[in-house]
């Protein structure tokens, strides 16, 4: 009789043991029973405890979905400068929309405020009764605002400008087109639309001590010196996004091309307001006009002219 001896079969390959959370807590410098708390989502930590549990599992490797380092509500502060023009109340509806988009967990409040109280501002800017995880402004510059700002990036609290920047804040990002390009664009077009006709151009603006307009305003007298240098740009007339303002202004520099004999060629709007120059212009015909500097005047401004 003979017997066969039968190799054993080879062991299956041993899984890799993940770390327990003796280890990933002897990593954090925290107990067990925290480590508990972070992985399982099951109490209150600090967030200072919590991300540095978190960064412990992830050099360790731990095969599970980890929990978010911020823990709670991501909440963003907006505030806003009041104003009736259609881009501000599609920026506000646009905040309103986004909101009910993201996660639950992220809160945007806006704040919208007269923008010349400025203790208002100063107010808001300060701080709220929330935690503030980011500010988002869209405000005048001031002196004041650069400071309140200064002090919110030295807590810590990331700061955006949208449409309209502020100073030159280091640490203040900025969302928004390029101001002086878009100037300097309607600039090229006035120049064009001159054709070397001698004269003036008036340049119409909301308030120069918003950036975006004060940029704006600068790139158009930037292209008209540099392209048609026989063009005197006008001081920048502020008009506060008012189409009654914006009429006067416009018929006030028209009085002074008839009175002066300079014929006033152009005109640049750099803000809103435009159905008062619009009601202006559709009168500026030859047949209405009464004498030949008028004409001239009258034609040349109903062809030469830029928004935004």
């Amino acid at each position: 009789m003979s017997v066969s001896l039968l190799s054993p079969a080879p062991a299956a390959p041993r899984r890799k043991r993940s770390a327990r959370f003796i280890e990933i807590a002897a990593v954090a410098g925290v107990s067990e029973t925290t480590v508990n708390r972070v992985l399982n989502e099951r109490g209150s930590v600090s967030p200072e405890t919590r991300a540095r549990v978190i960064a412990a599992a992830r050099q360790l490797g731990v095969p599970r979905v980890l929990p978010d380092p911020r823990h709670g509500l991501t909440r963003f502060d907006v505030v806003m400068a009041r104003s009736t023009t259609p881009y501000v109340h599609r920026l506000d509806l646009a905040l309103q929309r986004i909101q009910q988009m993201l996660d639950p967990r992220i809160l945007i409040h806006r704040h919208i405020v007269d923008g010349d109280d400025e203790r208002r501002v100063l107010e808001l800017l300060a701080g709220s009764v929330h935690r503030r995880d980011g500010l988002i402004v869209a405000l005048r510059d001031s002196p004041a605002v650069r400071t309140a700002l200064q002090q919110q990036l030295a807590r810590g609290v990331p700061v955006v400008a949208l449409m309209s920047g502020i100073g030159a804040l280091e640490g203040v990002r900025y969302a928004g087109i390029d101001n002086v390009a878009a100037g300097r664009t309607a600039g090229h077009f006035l120049a064009r639309l001159a054709r070397r006709l001698p004269g003036r151009v008036l340049i119409l603006t909301n308030r120069l001590d918003f950036r975006a307009h004060a940029e704006r305003v600068r790139g158009c007298q930037q292209a008209l010196a540099e392209r048609q240098p026989q063009l005197q740009a006008l001081a920048p007339v502020a008009c506060g996004d008012d189409p009654a303002l914006a009429r006067i202004a416009l018929e006030a520099a028209l009085q002074d091309a008839r009175r002066d004999g300079v014929p006033l060629v152009g005109l640049y709007h750099s803000g809103a307001g435009s159905d008062g120059l619009a009601r202006v212009l559709r009168q500026l015909t030859p047949r209405s006009a009464r004498s030949g500097s008028a004409t001239s005047s009258a034609t040349s401004t109903a062809r030469c002219c830029a928004w935004g």
